[in-house]
Parts: structure tokens; sequence; C-alpha cells
């Protein structure tokens, strides 16, 4: 009979842990999904030049971006301030374009022409980003002095150099 009282408390204690522990996790999941939100929008004090390239990689120019010094970046930034709104426009035509895409897919039967038009659509978009940039990094690169300019060209090297070891 005392083995019948033993078994008794030891199944709500293990259902009790069960629901500890899913608490736990459920919580620290949550907490996580918060904290790595405030983090990827935090800016970036252990490497503030990570932060200033990101609107150079998102165009295109990641070498020539990562050559780049600060000053540079923040520079070419600041003037991609100023075609906000036109980059954003490209950027809702794109996520458009997705769900038509998405749409072409699943069409049934396939949509073969309706892929190909979405592509384009899609390609004249990245090309429009891209001449900003690339227009940008020209007139940036018209501004700096000799010295400037070979500083770029030995960090492009340099950086050219480490990924291709």
């Amino acid at each position: 009979m005392s083995d019948q009282d033993n078994d008794k408390p030891t199944k709500p204690r293990n259902l009790l842990r069960i629901l500890l522990f899913a608490s736990l996790a459920a919580n620290l999941l949550i907490v996580g999904t918060i904290g790595g939100a405030f983090i990827r929008r935090a800016p970036y004090p252990h490497n503030p030049d990570a932060a200033s390239f990101t609107p150079l990689r998102d165009l295109g120019f990641g070498a020539y971006g990562r050559a780049l010094s600060h000053g540079d970046r923040k520079m070419i930034g600041e003037a991609l301030a100023g075609r906000a709104d036109r980059l954003r426009d490209n950027q809702t035509d794109f996520r458009q374009q997705m769900r038509l895409f998405l749409g072409a897919l699943r069409a049934t039967p396939f949509d073969i022409a309706g892929v190909e038009k979405v592509f384009g659509a899609q390609r004249a978009g990245l090309m429009e980003r891209y001449e900003i940039g690339e227009q940008l990094l020209l007139e940036r690169l018209g501004e700096m002095t000799d010295a400037e300019r070979a500083e770029f060209a030995q960090r492009l090297e340099r950086s050219l150099r480490r990924r291709r070891d």
C-alpha cells in the first residue's frame, strides 16, 4: 500500500515539471524573438562601418562599398537619402512583382510567359537601383583626391584578395 501512495504524488510532480519546462521554453522563445528584433534594428556600435555599408550593398556594390571609407559611405548614404522615395517605390514594385511571380508559379497550366514578364520587370528595377548606386559612386570617386582614390584602390584590392583566399 505504501507503493501506491508513493506513485500518486509522483505523477502530478512530473506533469508539473513538464508544464514548468514548457512555460520556460515559451518565455525564452518570446524574449529571444523580442531581443532579436531590437538587436536587428539597433545601431552597430561594435562595427559602425557595417551599418554604413548596408545601402551600397543593397544596390549591388559589395566590394566597392566595403572598400570605401566610413566617411565616403556616409556621404553616399546621405545622397541616397535624397532618392529614398524612388528606391522605396522600387522596393514596392519588387514586392508586387514577387506576388505576380507566385501567382504565375501556382497557375494551372503553368504560365511561363508570366514568369518571364515578372523577371523582366524585376531586372529593370534592379538595373535602376544599380544605376543609382553607380552614379553616386562615380560622383564620390570624382570628388576624391588622388590620395583618397589610392587608399580606396588599396582597400579594394585588399578586400578582393581576402575574398579570393
